[in-house]
């Protein structure tokens, strides 16, 4: 991401042009980053009775090479007090919501169930969650998409998760509430979330 911005700076106005890229550590450990160059031609613009005025004016100026300091960052382990049994990885600020695309239908019928997990964090390492087995349906292979979005210096974006149930029997049918975990690095702690559980009516199959 390269942000341009315009500051001044002891009277005097600069051009800013900062350079940003998201990091995302997938091990603990030490890790150093080094120094960063940049190679720029400076402008004094010296008085005209200087006798570098016109090697300077007309030679491009002189070069010099800027550095920046070197980084360390260091990555701790995740806790192992309070781990939920279902946590499989994901860190960041979530929320999670269901839905289908009907409640009333025949035996044979599809209905779409739509899980979609969205926030702040990695957005491509959000894991599947642990969809129910349901003895009444027959269950299709879940398939996932997702959008990513970079505002403001944060990460964000939503993963989505669809599967189509096909019920196989008549009756007051549920959809049994799934569960989500990841660790939120804000909080400092393990979070599980829950979606709603759903109902549908299945009509028998006119054949």
């Amino acid at each position: 991401m390269c942000i341009r911005d315009r500051k001044i700076i002891s009277g005097k106005r600069y051009f800013v042009s900062e350079l940003k890229i998201a990091l995302i550590p997938i091990k603990e450990g030490t890790y150093r980053f080094p120094q960063a160059s940049l190679t720029i031609q400076e402008w004094s613009f010296p008085s005209f009775f200087d006798e570098d005025f016109f090697s300077d004016f007309f030679g491009g100026g002189r070069s010099k090479t800027l550095t920046t300091q070197p980084l360390v960052l260091k990555v701790i382990p995740l806790p192992e007090k309070g781990k939920p049994a279902n946590y499989k990885g994901d860190i960041g600020n979530f929320k999670i919501k269901a839905k289908i695309d009907k409640r009333k239908l025949k035996v044979g019928e599809p209905v779409t169930l739509s899980i979609k997990i969205y926030g702040e964090g990695n957005i491509s390492s959000i894991s599947q969650p642990d969809f129910p087995v349901l003895p009444n349906f027959k269950q299709y292979e879940v398939i996932s998409s997702k959008k990513i979005k970079k505002e403001n210096y944060v990460l964000a974006g939503e993963k989505t998760f669809q599967t189509i149930l096909v019920p196989g029997i008549s009756g007051e049918l549920k959809i049994p509430s799934i569960k989500y975990s990841f660790f939120n690095p804000q909080k400092k702690k393990y979070q599980t979330l829950s979606t709603e559980e759903f109902s549908i009516k299945v009509f028998p199959s006119p054949k």
